[in-house]
């Protein structure tokens, strides 16, 4: 068990039930089987009160696998205690599990930011990803959430040779007709485990990618959307303050099947095994981060974001001053056009972006 002597605030809830898999998901998850779902949400909210938060937090991000696909009713009133007017509280869900009634109980509990899986609107490439919604699902569905929540997510799936230029440029018009705050693209990975992987399908090739990010980072930057981090575009002001909080490397509670925390400066991992969570057999995972550790971690997620590291900041954490310790790989960078600075930071630009683990090795 957790033990903690500092406040986090944020917590992570993994929920990994789903109606179907999609061929490209690696996260924890498993079919939906109603007998499992009731003891492992107890056993969820067991966790949580394991933990004796006794403070509001300030983000809550309930994942999956597919949150939306089970009732949630007494996982939201346990959290209710943790939630005020400041918390930025998400839930993911699947399109198709919208309805009036579902809608109105997450608002009924604090609920103000939504994340949906929509991927695409085209009902091709929907069918070849795995999906189980239809375009024409997606934007009446839209509708509905709109009239409730005013911070909504979608994601976006690119680089795979099935998706054109011409397709992707029209997917993302209709992306921006559907009036959302904040779009999350995700590269196409193949990973063990997946549909995709066992199938023995190939990942596209790096130039395909970058050439259909440009397209995307083009489009979305000149409709008001600006790329506060490496994958996530946003409307100013609807950043995902959850996500932020893991790329600033702050500290943050996960609980749930295969959910990962960061305490103490341990970083924890749960279980996989459904059959030991039940048991309450929750960590199956602790490491002690070193100071070396600790500082790559800050470097690598922190230039992530569009603020990059902040000298300040770093130098209050880790008593040295980075840019005086790195200078002359900083300039070589710099001369490259992969990095800029100002007086306070070390911001990756959008080239630099494109080859950050690269920049990483370097300084490490």
């Amino acid at each position: 068990m957790i033990h903690l002597e500092n406040k986090i605030y944020s917590l992570y809830i993994h929920i990994p039930f789903c109606k179907h898999i999609c061929f490209y998901c690696d996260f924890p998850k498993l079919f939906l089987i109603n007998n499992i779902v009731d003891k492992y949400l107890k056993t969820l909210i067991f966790e949580l009160q394991k933990l004796k938060i006794n403070h509001k937090l300030k983000t809550i991000y309930i994942g999956g696998g597919t949150p939306t696909s089970v009732k949630l009713t007494l996982l939201l009133k346990a959290l209710k205690k943790y939630v005020d007017k400041n918390t930025e509280f998400t839930i993911e869900g699947d399109i198709n599990d919208f309805n009036k009634k579902k809608i109105l109980e997450f608002k009924k509990n604090g609920v103000n930011r939504i994340s949906i899986g929509v991927q695409s609107t085209d009902n091709k490439i929907l069918r070849h990803l795995g999906r189980a919604h239809t375009k024409e699902q997606i934007f009446k569905k839209m509708q509905l959430i709109k009239q409730y929540f005013s911070n909504i997510n979608i994601d976006l799936i690119y680089g795979f040779n099935e998706l054109s230029i011409k397709k992707l440029r029209h997917i993302l018009k209709e992306y921006l007709s559907l009036g959302v705050q904040h779009i999350s693209t995700y590269s196409l990975e193949i990973k063990k485990g997946t549909i995709f992987f066992n199938q023995n399908k190939k990942e596209a090739d790096d130039k395909l990618v970058c050439r259909q990010f440009d397209i995307i980072f083009d489009t979305l930057t000149k409709n008001n959307f600006f790329r506060y981090e490496i994958s996530n575009f946003s409307k100013k002001g609807f950043e995902s303050k959850h996500n932020l909080n893991y790329w600033k490397n702050k500290e943050f509670y996960g609980i749930g099947l295969g959910a990962a925390s960061y305490v103490n400066g341990f970083r924890y991992k749960n279980t996989l095994s459904m059959t030991e969570y039940l048991k309450k057999n929750f960590i199956c995972e602790r490491e002690k981060i070193s100071l070396a550790e600790n500082k790559k971690y800050y470097v690598m997620l922190n230039l992530r974001t569009s603020q990059g590291i902040n000298l300040d900041e770093y130098k209050k954490v880790f008593s040295e001053d980075f840019f005086e310790k790195n200078k002359e790989k900083i300039k070589y960078f710099i001369k490259k056009k992969f990095l800029r600075k100002n007086k306070k930071n070390i911001i990756a630009t959008y080239d630099g972006s494109m080859v950050l683990d690269r920049i990483i090795m370097d300084f490490f």
